[in-house]
């Protein structure tokens, strides 16, 4: 049996099953009635789904097999599909629990489905919408989340670096202001029209002594 086969289904978007959902499903052999094996969802689509197997009890590629599928939405359809992919499996793949393995005793077994009815397919995709847009809220959420975290702990840095701000135009702003005899109709000689600017009389008598 090869490790891995070339995919050649083009793939619709598709939804990784998350913890909290009901990965729970069942597959069985074309032309062997009345046993079916229970196994876990690894992702879904509405073109094809991907599941962990038992080595021994694993389908061929190519082989048709029967999947009962438990929508996210809580609804289920059952249809056929033909294995079009076969993985090797490690125990540290981020989206299985460590006890979902035994060394190297299961395999990743991906199905396309065979002309899936259209209102099938529509089910699919209308269970998988609604959990794409829980997905993007919760990352709304979550980004929400981060930055008042980031706000809350480092409030007094934001603070000061505000305060520098409305600091450092306050003193252009008070620096650009003219001098109280400063007469915009007479102007001044270039250079002394700002109170820092200014000529300071001397008094030259105290100045000699």
């Amino acid at each position: 049996m090869s490790a891995s086969v070339k995919k050649f289904v083009n793939r619709a978007p598709r939804y990784t099953l998350q913890p909290t959902d009901n990965r729970m499903m069942r597959f069985a052999h074309e032309g062997v009635a009345g046993q079916a094996y229970a196994t876990k969802i690894v992702d879904l689509s509405a073109t094809g789904i991907s599941f962990v197997a038992d080595r021994e009890n694993s389908p061929f590629i190519f082989e048709m097999i029967k999947v009962e599928i438990p929508l996210p939405n809580g609804e289920q359809i059952a249809w056929w599909g033909k294995v079009v992919r076969m993985e090797e499996y490690g125990e540290h793949k981020w989206y299985m629990k460590k006890e979902d393995f035994n060394q190297n005793s299961k395999v990743m077994i991906a199905v396309t489905f065979e002309k899936l009815p259209p209102a099938h397919v529509e089910r699919i995709k209308a269970a998988l919408a609604t959990k794409f847009e829980e997905q993007d809220q919760e990352k709304k959420r979550q980004a929400l989340k981060n930055i008042s975290a980031l706000w809350a702990s480092r409030a007094w840095e934001f603070a000061l670096y505000i305060a520098v701000v409305i600091g450092g135009f306050y003193t252009l702003w008070a620096l650009s202001q003219p001098t109280a005899t400063y007469d915009p109709e007479k102007g001044s000689p270039w250079g002394q029209r700002m109170w820092f600017m200014q000529e300071v009389p001397v008094d030259l008598d105290k100045a000699k002594k």
